[in-house]
């Protein structure tokens, strides 16, 4: 009787003790990540993008429906009560409303929106790794419970490698997909990083304190060495791409940036190739390959796509660098080569100076204006024309300018290169609620060359008429149009910025020459020309953001083409001579126009030593954004209203509290949109 009970008793423990081996085995854990904890956070950031896309898809359809009711003098039929909850609480609130500048120059606040996403996924990733956990008092039972937390942690570290990649893409095809902004994908692609490293810290940790003495003899496997490679080089990349390093040494981010990527993949590759892991793992690395590549190739496609001239088989593009020390700004010009280059608002390209031991760098620019280099207008410098090879030259025959602009017509003496001159007599003239106004007519691009103020000028216009010129030409199919020439406005800091402000000052002229590369175009066109009333909030170099939409409105206003009758520029800027520079030059003609009103700001100036410009005048204090954008919505009573601002982040995040301030306390509806400047 005994033996048999004491045999049963055995049985039983058996029985549990193989239960206990098929819960906690490192073999058994092995497959659940693989089909389970991995495929979460894929599953988890697909259903973040599926709703980011079926949200832009909505958004266009029921802007479309807004734009052509807006048209037709009808309010928009399908109502904003809840639309206008969702971005006041979410879409546009920050995570944490933060006021102080010097915070926001160290940290990146994500909107609210942002914030929920990024909390579920930490959650997530904090739910996945540790439960469930096997749970006992004997060790044995522990080391297994740290065994699987360690395989978690690891698998899903690696899981989230392609999104770091594909969010931190240029040629993300989810910023097209989503209507989301790179710095909003820039915002994703950190935190992942740093989930990633945080599950690798405790995929290292748990396995540390299993091996615990037998440290010392896994130090000399390889897979070992490079398991501990990657373990310090994740936490060190991060650190060196935090805000401050990024903004005050870019090149050094840049470069130790791509190093450490490349050195981390690698690694992982390594550490994952002892025997029967090979297949496990590498699913999960082969696609971060493919997103490295694709995302470098489309860079390539883009650069010979911007800079070959196959005809003249060059491969650069000539630009005139000058730089004013009143202003400290730079101002580039750049003549794109390819006629099939369409520049607009809303764009940003990187350029590169490939003829330097360090051709490798490239840095994002807002285009800030452009033009034909035929037209009379101080948009390219003579220097920079000279480089220029023959090209043909058109002139519309039988133009009065004085009676066109007297229509309020805004004439070019040479017509756009994308525009031919039986496309400008085939432009359809339309008036708001006319029977012929349709939504794509409202949405067609225009395409323009800004004018100068010399062209404006009424002796100029009258001696127009009898200054000799070349003969007309007759355009013909097989002419090659003249190229256009790019305006990029730069702050020089440290690196490459730097440097050309030295060449600049070394040169006796003031300015220089290069050959450079352009890289684009990047970013997107933001339809301000379906909104009664524009607020454009710029801060230093980030009127070259506002400027482009200005001119769009211009020749928009010249075909009847925009919603906009109302125009709000709220400039400011440390240096009164930048400030002056573009007003006279690009915003000549917008501040002579009723429908344009600026409010300028030289934060650096001396009260006594500022002019006014026009009829604006200049004050030498920071603007009171909440003010003054409460005030312009509530004047603009019950019509729709556009607030675009760029600028640094902190002067970003008041515009942004300020619009949400406004969207509680007016009618108006307002919509918001911004292009900041940092990563």
């Amino acid at each position: 009787m005994y033996s048999s009970t004491t045999a049963f008793s055995h049985q039983v423990l058996a029985f549990a003790d193989s239960l206990t081996r098929r819960q906690a085995h490192p073999t058994a854990l092995t497959k659940i990540p693989k089909h389970t904890y991995a495929y979460a956070i894929y599953a988890f950031w697909a259903a973040v993008l599926t709703i980011g896309i079926v949200h832009n898809i909505y958004s266009k359809l029921v802007g479309r429906q807004s734009a052509h009711a807006a048209l037709a003098g009808k309010s928009d039929p399908l109502g904003h009560t809840v639309t206008r909850w969702l971005r006041t609480k979410f879409i546009l609130a920050p995570a944490v409303d933060v006021k102080h500048r010097g915070v926001l120059s160290y940290i990146t606040m994500p909107r609210r929106i942002e914030a929920v996403v990024l909390f579920i996924f930490y959650a997530l990733a904090l739910v996945l790794t540790a439960v469930p956990s096997h749970i006992a008092s004997d060790t044995d039972a522990i080391n297994k419970a740290w065994t699987g937390v360690g395989l978690r942690a690891g698998i899903m570290s690696i899981a989230t490698l392609p999104f770091i990649f594909l969010f931190a893409g240029r040629n993300n095809p989810f910023i097209w997909a989503t209507g989301w902004s790179y710095q909003t994908f820039s915002i994703f692609h950190r935190h992942a990083a740093r989930v990633a490293t945080l599950l690798a810290i405790t995929h290292g940790v748990c396995f540390s304190v299993l091996i615990g003495p037998y440290f010392a003899k896994k130090m000399e496997i390889k897979w070992f060495q490079w398991g501990l490679t990657t373990l310090v080089a994740l936490p060190v990349m991060v650190l060196l791409a935090s805000k401050a390093i990024r903004n005050r040494h870019y090149e050094f981010f840049l470069i130790t940036h791509i190093a450490f990527a490349i050195l981390i993949l690698y690694a992982i590759f390594q550490h994952t190739s002892k025997s029967g892991t090979v297949t496990v793992y590498n699913p999960y690395l082969w696609p971060v390959v493919a997103i490295w590549v694709f995302d470098r190739f489309l860079r390539l496609v883009r650069l010979v796509y911007c800079n070959v001239h196959v005809r003249h088989n060059t491969l650069s593009t000539p630009s005139t660098i000058s730089y004013d020390e009143d202003s400290n700004l730079i101002r580039l010009e750049v003549l794109a080569p390819s006629p099939k280059i369409k520049p607009a608002p809303g764009q940003y390209y990187y350029l590169y100076q490939p003829m330097t031991w360090r051709g490798w760098e490239n840095h994002p620019f807002s285009l800030g204006a452009w033009a034909s280099p035929n037209s009379r207008q101080r948009q390219v410098s003579t220097d920079t024309m000279d480089t220029l090879v023959e090209s043909d030259v058109y002139f519309e025959k039988d133009v009065d300018v004085e009676k066109d602009l007297e229509k309020g017509m805004i004439v070019q003496p040479y017509p756009s290169p994308s525009v031919s001159s039986e496309d400008l007599e085939n432009v359809e003239t339309m008036t708001p609620g006319s029977p012929n106004s349709t939504t794509s007519t409202l949405d067609e691009e225009i395409v323009f060359s800004p004018v100068s103020p010399t062209a404006l000028d009424p002796k100029w216009l009258a001696e127009s008429k009898h200054r000799p010129g070349p003969e007309p030409v007759q355009q013909t199919s097989t002419t090659t149009p003249p190229p256009t020439s790019f305006t990029f406005w730069i702050r020089p800091y440290d690196g490459w910025t730097r440097r050309l402000r030295d060449s600049c000052r070394a040169s006796s002229t003031g300015s220089i020459k290069h050959s450079l590369l352009i890289e684009g175009p990047y970013g997107r066109k933001v339809p301000l020309h379906t909104y009664d009333t524009v607020i454009l909030v710029c801060g230093g170099t980030g009127i070259s953001a506002g400027v482009p939409y200005i001119l769009d409105h211009i020749a928009r206003s010249a075909a009847n083409k925009t919603k906009t009758t109302n125009i709000q520029l709220i400039w400011s800027a440390k240096q009164f001579s930048f400030l002056k520079t573009i007003c006279r030059e690009e915003l000549a003609e917008a501040l002579g126009r009723a429908d344009f009103n600026a409010s300028l700001f030289a934060t650096d100036a001396v009260a006594d030593a500022v002019d006014n410009i026009e009829n604006f005048k200049i004050q030498t204090h920071r603007p009171d954004l909440g003010k003054m954008i409460l005030d312009i919505a509530n004047d603009a009573g019950t019509n729709n209203v556009a607030v675009l601002s760029c600028g640094p982040i902190a002067m970003v995040a008041e515009a942004r509290s300020a619009v949400v301030d406004a969207m509680k306390h007016t009618r108006a509806d307002v919509d918001y949109f911004e292009d900041a400047f940092g990563w």
